[in-house]
C-alpha cells in the first residue's frame, strides 16, 4: 500500500515538471510567435517607407523637370513676343496721345479725321479767326480738351487786317505762353504760315508771312519749341508762290496741298519733345 501511495506522489510531481515545462514551452513558442511578427511588421514599413521615399523622389525630380520646361517655354515665348511688343509700342503711344489742330480756316477745312484714322485727333479750327480770337477764347478753343500735343497755325487773317509783323508775332508767342501756363505738359508744334498764290499774295503778303516765319523759327529755337517749315513743302521751286495744285482758290488748300500737309505733320506724332 505504502509503495502504491509512493507511486502516485511521484508520478504526481512528474506531470506537474511536466506542465510547467510544457507552460516554458508555450512561453516560449509566444515570445517566438511575437518577435516574428515584429520583424515581419518591420519589413511591412520599412517596404512601405521605401515605396513613399521613392515615389517623392519621382515627383520632386518629375516636378523639377516640369518647372524647367516651363521656364525654358517661357524663355522661348518671352523671347519670341519681344519682337512684337517693340513693334506696337509704337501704335499704343499714338492712342495715349491726344492731338489738337489749332487754327483759322486751313485748320478748319483740315479733314484730320481722314487724315489721321489711327489717330486721336481734334481739329479746333475756325474760319476768318485771328490771333486775338484764338487768345480770348483759349479754354473753349483748347484747355478744355487737355491734349497732349498741339498744333498751331495762325497768322493769315491777322495780315488780311493789316497787323504789323511784329503784333502777329506776339500774339502768336502769348498763345503758346498761355497754353503752357494751363498745360505745362502738352507738346506744341509751331507751324509756319502757309504761301499763298494770285490775288492772296498780293501787297507782298508772301514777303510778311517769310518774316513772320523767321520770328516765329528763332522764337521756337531759343525756347526749345518745334517748328515746322511748311513754307519750303508748299511752294514752287523758282518763287514764294504756293503750289498751284495745292490750292483751291490760292488759299485754301486742296487734297493735294493736305496730303503734302499729313506727310510732314506724320514725322512728329508719336514723338515726346522735350516741352
Amino acid at each position: 500500500m505504502k509503495k502504491t501511495l509512493l507511486k502516485e506522489s511521484i508520478i504526481q510531481e512528474l506531470e506537474k515538471e511536466l506542465q510547467i515545462s510544457n507552460d516554458k514551452v508555450q512561453k516560449i513558442q509566444k515570445e517566438i510567435t511575437l518577435k516574428n511578427n515584429l520583424i515581419c511588421t518591420n519589413k511591412k514599413v520599412n517596404k512601405i517607407v521605401i515605396t513613399y521615399a521613392t515615389i517623392l523622389t519621382i515627383v520632386l525630380f518629375g516636378g523639377i523637370f516640369l518647372y524647367k520646361s516651363k521656364m525654358d517655354s517661357s524663355q522661348m515665348v518671352i523671347s519670341g513676343y519681344q519682337s512684337d511688343i517693340s513693334q506696337y509700342k509704337e501704335k499704343l503711344d499714338k492712342y495715349d496721345s491726344l492731338y489738337l489742330f489749332l487754327g483759322d480756316s486751313l485748320i478748319e477745312f483740315y479733314d484730320i479725321f481722314k487724315f489721321f484714322p489711327d489717330y486721336r485727333v481734334i481739329n479746333s479750327g475756325k474760319g476768318g479767326n485771328t490771333t486775338d480770337d484764338i487768345l480770348e477764347n483759349l479754354y473753349t478753343r483748347v484747355y478744355r480738351y487737355h491734349p497732349t500735343e498741339i498744333f498751331l497755325q495762325i497768322g493769315t487773317n491777322d495780315i488780311t487786317a493789316n497787323k504789323t509783323i511784329e503784333e502777329i508775332y506776339q500774339n502768336i508767342k502769348k498763345i503758346v505762353e498761355d497754353i503752357k501756363v494751363e498745360l505745362p505738359e502738352v507738346n506744341i508744334y509751331i507751324e509756319s504760315l502757309y504761301p499763298s498764290r494770285g490775288t492772296w499774295s498780293e501787297n507782298k503778303g508772301n514777303d510778311r508771312r517769310k518774316q513772320i516765319n523767321q520770328l516765329l523759327q528763332e522764337f521756337c529755337q531759343q525756347h526749345n519749341y518745334t517748328y515746322i517749315d511748311m513754307y519750303s513743302s508748299l511752294k514752287e521751286e523758282n518763287s514764294d508762290e504756293i503750289k498751284e495744285q495745292y490750292v483751291i482758290d490760292g488759299l485754301h488748300l486742296s487734297d493735294e496741298g493736305y496730303e503734302v500737309i499729313t506727310n510732314e505733320l506724320r514725322k512728329y506724332m508719336g514723338v515726346k519733345s522735350e516741352k
